[in-house]
């Protein structure tokens, strides 16, 4: 407050100001109660970040290591990439814009050889 040179008694103790850092106090507190719980929360998970990561790098890559047995494992992608070519001959006969159906061969050639490397 201003310091006006009056002299607040008691009474404007008792009535106003006590109550007043009492409604404060408990606002703050309960603000600040409820915004540190989330950030405990945050710092248990980067705590445990490394663990997770590490459990969901092992589950992909074991998962990566299975490989699917079956007659059409190893040509999947020669397959789709004739798809695509299949996909542009209809495109560029049907008047679509050479731009589509270049783009579907260029990336027919890129999965056949991706596929060819891989083999």
């Amino acid at each position: 407050m201003a310091d006006s040179g009056l002299t607040q008694g008691p009474t404007f103790e008792a009535y106003v100001e006590r109550p007043r850092r009492g409604l404060v106090g408990r606002f703050f507190q309960t603000v600040l109660h409820s915004s540190c719980r989330p950030l405990l929360e945050l710092f248990e998970l980067l705590q445990r970040s490394p663990l997770v990561l590490n459990q969901g790098l092992r589950y992909m890559e074991s998962s990566f290591k299975k490989q699917q047995q079956g007659p059409l494992t190893d040509s999947i992608g020669m397959i789709f990439a004739v798809g695509l070519l299949i996909s542009a001959a209809i495109r560029a006969a049907g008047n679509v814009p050479w731009i589509v159906w270049g783009g579907l061969i260029v990336i027919a050639f890129g999965v056949a050889a991706v596929e060819r490397i891989r083999s």
